[in-house]
């Protein structure tokens, strides 16, 4: 999902399960923790080489580089691209993403604070301790060296796009996707966030942490390589969603069930809890979003106008209204997408898009549950997830 905020002038990316952000001309990328106003919390200029740096400086420098990464504080990444974007992920690759990778590495983030430092640009995410898969893709530098030096037929005095087309062709029969123009505009680097419960230090088979100097002599995470038995994909960021500001409903033309008019929703006496998922509408707030949609869907269809069964909640800035903090909050959000997907199968109908950003939304809700609750309640929750995961792919099949 891709979702942004901002706090002062500082731009916050909103990290759920996906994010994309796109980069500068760079050959080291440094991702480090952050405040929420972006202010660094580890001091990335005293990694900088100076411009006469004896043998003894470089290697007390590569000691303190290796020891941010131990604690977390750091994450190098030997990139060299012109222009490209870094994904963030905090679930398992999809199919395209695990096909498509020429080169891995790890590391830790601490990201305790809750705030990521990528370039000049800040990532929100869950505060916790992360273990970190770092994977290159074309265009990074790194990946492109890996075909050059793989590849048959691959020429060195030809263009990138030529040479990626010819080896397209020689292992695909379809059109070649690559051009200048989408290189500039593919995801060049995916990393990969899983939290952390582990107290040992990362380390490589050989016991040691391998950091390799890229070309603008910064020390970054050594690559570990594999051979791909057909030209890679082109890894497309996501697009920005734009939020429809006026539409609170979305009139659908397709045939399904009449709602299920709850008897909650009618009672203006105050909230009550979803009758299937108690626990994930515990939160009051949620619970007055879930009736305010409710009303607002069973009043539309008192409107001539309106095909009962095709009236439908959205989450939009209007109908958030004052609930909008729950949308900022990335911890409240993903209980926030599995309400609305709650909301919408309980009108007969869920948005295809609802439905997968719901799914997507369930590890995190999970390893929720699993840190807040404990004994039959963790049971009983992780339960209700399952369901849920259930009714939403079956009303997106509808």
């Amino acid at each position: 999902m891709r979702s942004n905020n901002r706090k002062g002038s500082v731009r916050i990316e909103r990290l759920i399960s996906r994010v994309d952000i796109e980069l500068a001309e760079t050959e080291c990328l440094c991702i480090c923790p952050c405040k929420a106003d972006g202010v660094k919390l580890t001091e990335l200029a005293s990694f900088a080489p100076s411009s006469k740096e004896t043998s003894i400086q470089r290697r007390d420098r590569k000691t303190r580089v290796l020891e941010a990464i131990q604690l977390g504080r750091l994450l190098p990444i030997d990139i060299g691209i012109t222009a490209g974007y870094i994904r963030f992920v905090i679930n398992a690759l999809n199919e395209q993403e695990e096909a498509s990778w020429l080169g891995k590495a790890t590391g830790l983030l601490d990201a305790s604070s809750g705030f990521l430092a990528v370039q000049e640009q800040v990532i929100q995410l869950p505060a916790d301790k992360y273990q970190a898969s770092i994977f290159c893709y074309v265009p990074n530098r790194s990946a492109v060296a890996r075909l050059t030096s793989d590849v048959a037929d691959w020429e060195e005095s030809s263009s990138l796009v030529d040479n990626l087309k010819m080896y397209w062709k020689s292992t695909r029969k379809y059109k070649s996707p690559w051009t200048n123009k989408s290189l500039k505009d593919a995801v060049a680097v995916i990393v990969q966030l899983a939290p952390s419960t582990r107290k040992e230090k990362v380390v490589d088979k050989s016991g040691k942490i391998e950091v390799t100097e890229s070309g603008s002599k910064q020390f970054a995470l050594a690559w570990s390589f594999r051979t791909l038995s057909e030209c890679p994909d082109l890894i497309e960021p996501f697009p920005m969603e734009v939020e429809e500001e006026n539409d609170e409903w979305e009139i659908v033309s397709v045939d399904v069930p009449k709602p299920r008019k709850s008897k909650s929703a009618r009672k203006k006496t105050g909230p009550a809890p979803h009758p299937i998922y108690p626990i994930l509408f515990a939160d009051e707030d949620l619970g007055r979003f879930r009736e305010q949609l409710l009303g607002c869907v069973l009043a539309a269809q008192e409107a001539r106008r309106f095909e009962a069964h095709q009236v439908v909640p959205r989450l939009t800035a209007s109908t958030l209204k004052e609930f909008d903090y729950l949308a900022e909050d990335s911890l409240m959000y993903p209980r926030l997408m599995l309400v609305i997907a709650c909301t919408q199968i309980e009108c007969g109908y869920i948005e295809p898009r609802i439905a997968d950003e719901a799914i997507e939304c369930l590890p995190t809700m999970k390893r929720t549950y699993q840190l807040e609750l404990a004994g039959a309640q963790r049971k009983k929750a992780l339960s209700e997830l399952n369901k849920l995961r259930e009714e939403i792919e079956e009303f997106r099949d509808i």
